[in-house]
């Protein structure tokens, strides 16, 4: 794929999510996550973390934004999650993943671009990707992903809107798969976290569009300070849940 079309690929496939304090009507934290076509199946995949249940906390994708009104949310709070489990050692652990299943085609969601035009935003449509899971990361590939960082909320006469900033990163190398997760490896460019607090649970998909995982955690090489590690959901052990959920065994 070309680099130009790719890194779209990866755009439009990461779809935003804001959590909202009922309280106060205000943006609480953001994150992100992927609707996938799972075997004949409509799925939105994030991570535990950005769906977690908490009192007066409504989770949210980012259909639109309306110039009066700000950013448009599609609620839903209903996510399945996933434990894993040792009769010997009499232990459970929640796993870092949420996934929902709709029964009805992925709601239209836009991604707004500068048209360059008198200040006006030109609306794309996002994209659902296609997935089963069988694609298992390689040393020989390379890896990106994206998501909004940064938030920042500003106040006009009429509105209260979040502001925030796209970051995208590519050329990530596989390292190694081992306790539920695949690493990843960034250059580090002096990152810090909130370089990346907003892309949890975005897609990290190889240079053919493949999805391979979701972003989980990540922070700089304990051993390499060249280094800026990434953990991702590893989806593969995870087909199992997802069949189940999806009423596929």
């Amino acid at each position: 794929m070309e680099t130009r079309d790719l890194k779209m690929m990866r755009i439009l496939s990461t779809i935003p999510m804001n959590s909202i304090d009922e309280s106060t009507n205000l943006p609480q934290s953001m994150g992100s996550g992927c609707f996938v076509n799972y075997k004949g199946c409509l799925i939105f995949l994030t991570v535990l973390h950005n769906v977690r249940a908490e009192t007066n906390i409504t989770h949210g994708i980012v259909v639109d934004y309306n110039l009066e009104k700000g950013t448009c949310l599609c609620q839903f709070n209903d996510f399945c999650l996933c434990a894993i489990g040792s009769v010997s050692n009499k232990t459970i652990d929640i796993v870092d993943f949420a996934m929902k299943k709709f029964d009805v085609p992925m709601p239209p969601c836009r991604y707004l671009i500068n048209s360059g035009i008198n200040g006006d935003f030109k609306r794309i449509d996002r994209i659902s990707l296609t997935s089963d899971f069988s694609i298992l990361p390689a040393t020989h590939e390379e890896y990106g992903f994206c998501g909004l960082i940064k938030g920042k909320l500003n106040k006009t006469e009429t509105s209260l809107n979040l502001h925030s900033e796209l970051a995208y990163y590519d050329n990530a190398r596989y390292l190694e798969s081992k306790d539920g997760y695949h690493v990843f490896s960034l250059e580090n460019k002096a990152y810090t976290h909130e370089n990346f607090k907003g892309t949890s649970g975005a897609p990290i998909t190889d240079s053919k569009g493949n999805l391979v995982s979701l972003v989980m955690s990540g922070g700089p090489s304990p051993t390499n300070s060249n280094e800026w590690l990434i953990k991702g959901v590893n989806l593969s052990e995870l087909s199992i849940v997802v069949d189940i959920n999806c009423g596929l065994i």
